[in-house]
């Protein structure tokens, strides 16, 4: 009897699995993810959430240190020296990332990144540029909005997900242990003389 639940089990399993790698992947976007996922993120830099009075969402390069967030000083295109004080959303395209912030001074400005190959230092490392929002078609971009500093229904579906994907593994070894102690018990009883 039980035999015949473990193929449904096992398929509730890879679904729920399944299910639970895309909710986790899609949130990786935002930082927030479980695993490290290889995106192709122009720049190869990647998200990273924190909530507010940890710093707040930063973008990081390939060696982990932070390109674009809070605290963080650029010029402005008008010459001003200006510091971020939150990102707001970015926008990804196949090879540039823009991002709006927020200043400490309440304005909103667009940043991107670039590579200074003349730097001889570290000519991978990346600086912060401000545009002016006609530069780009902004249109063209996939943007994501930072979330807020409260839990998402991506994020607590996940983590139902992963609720159900253990009680589910845990039944399936309850089940696995209970048929094979029958086997078990019945072929002692059979050898018995």
């Amino acid at each position: 009897m039980h035999n015949k639940k473990i193929p449904y089990i096992l398929l509730c399993i890879m679904l729920t699995g399944l299910l639970w790698l895309k909710l986790d992947k899609d949130l990786s976007y935002f930082g927030k993810s479980f695993f490290h996922y290889r995106h192709i993120l122009p720049y190869n830099v990647q998200p990273i959430f924190q909530y507010s009075f940890e710093g707040g969402f930063s973008i990081v390069d390939s060696g982990g240190m932070p390109v674009i967030g809070p605290v963080m000083e650029f010029v402005n295109k008008d010459g001003i020296r200006k510091e971020v004080s939150k990102v707001i959303r970015y926008g990804i395209d196949k090879n540039d990332i823009v991002v709006e912030i927020k200043t400490t001074d309440e304005q909103s400005e667009y940043i991107t990144l670039i590579k200074d190959t003349s730097y001889k230092l570290c000519p991978d490392c990346l600086f912060m540029k401000s545009i002016d929002s006609d530069q780009f078609n902004l249109a063209q971009f996939k943007w994501y909005t930072v979330p807020a500093d409260t839990l998402s229904w991506q994020e607590l579906t996940r983590n139902i997900l992963a609720l159900l994907l253990f009680f589910s593994i845990s039944f399936l070894i309850y089940i696995i242990f209970k048929v094979t102690n029958i086997k078990i018990l019945t072929g002692f009883e059979n050898d018995t003389p």
